[in-house]
């Protein structure tokens, strides 16, 4: 049995070091019932239980590592995320199981499984983020806002993992024989999150000529233009602004 609570902790330094009561998850490192070292039968303050006859309960959260963003474009004041890292994390004293379950490992598995959707939602959080655009909260530049808006968009997604908890604990319940069917599922959903692609469509101008694509080459998201400063450098804008900086002396287009 599983239910969360998402906290997202962001490092800003390039070496991460965890908690000792967390287990960032691994696909060559599966959780053990040693791993369960909370106290039975006890669930964190102020959380809501359904069931209290649960014979283990698994908690974690997906958490933000580190990112970092760059500005698109100082008139309008937009920034985008160029780099963002997240990933699944087990809390060892938080987490449980009953004594009498200590060999089931059917049980296990079921645990494992739930440590496996809070790794989905990490790299969903990575996949649904990367080079999405950040407007300025007050229309102007303001780093520490910046920072909060990323943090709550990743929390927004975090959040969603939980009716997906809940689906699986109520259908395995109802039916032990849909196991097999939540394994697989699950399974899919991690390979699908695996990887990112090199080459998005929203990457912002610099991006894509540091990742290899001639200046020539470079586009932008359906209904932005491309523009180019008197540094002869590429910035996506809105039509408005194409306007505006257009009469500034700016070249539209390739």
């Amino acid at each position: 049995m599983k239910l969360i609570l998402i906290l997202f902790i962001v490092f800003l330094g390039t070496n991460i070091v965890f908690a000792d009561k967390y287990i960032p998850w691994s696909e060559n490192r599966k959780l053990n019932w040693d791993d369960f070292q909370g106290d039975v039968g006890r669930y964190p303050e102020d959380f809501k239980i359904p069931d209290k006859s649960n014979l283990a309960f698994t908690w974690g959260d997906p958490k933000l590592l580190n990112y970092n963003f760059t500005k698109v474009d100082s008139v309008i004041c937009q920034t985008q995320i160029i780099d963002i890292n997240a990933i699944g994390m087990f809390d060892t004293e938080s987490s449980w199981v009953n004594y009498t379950q200590r060999n089931n490992l059917k049980l296990l598995n079921h645990e494992q499984r739930h440590f496996d959707i809070i790794e989905v939602f990490a790299r969903k959080i990575k996949t649904d983020m990367l080079y999405q655009i950040i407007e300025c909260p007050h229309g102007f530049y303001d780093e520490s806002q910046i920072h909060n808006q990323i943090r709550l968009l990743a929390s927004e997604i975090g959040n969603m993992q939980q009716k997906m908890h809940d689906n699986y604990d109520m259908e395995v319940k109802n039916d032990a024989s849909t196991q097999n069917t939540w394994d697989k599922n699950i399974e899919k959903l991690l390979m699908e999150g695996e990887s990112i692609p090199i080459f998005h469509k929203e990457m912002p101008p610099l991006v894509q000529i540091k990742n290899g694509i001639k200046q020539k080459d470079v586009t932008c998201t359906q209904g932005w233009i491309l523009t180019k400063n008197h540094s002869d450098k590429p910035v996506c804008v809105t039509p408005a602004v194409s306007n505006i900086l257009e009469k500034r002396g700016w070249k539209i287009g390739n």
